[in-house]
């Protein structure tokens, strides 16, 4: 089964002040279950802790 990101309803933009923090959220189904990594700009993958 191929990937498939779920939308969320609640899905929103958001304005975070830089140096603090954000929670991201993605709900994806698929077989095998997909991998989810955030990106910003492009660029390197943003990690989380």
């Amino acid at each position: 089964m191929p990937p498939d990101i779920l939308d969320h309803p609640t899905s929103q933009d958001m304005v975070v002040q830089e140096g603090s923090n954000v929670t991201l959220t993605c709900a994806a189904t698929g077989v095998p279950e997909p991998t989810v990594t955030w990106k910003r700009e492009g660029e390197k993958s943003v990690t989380s802790v």
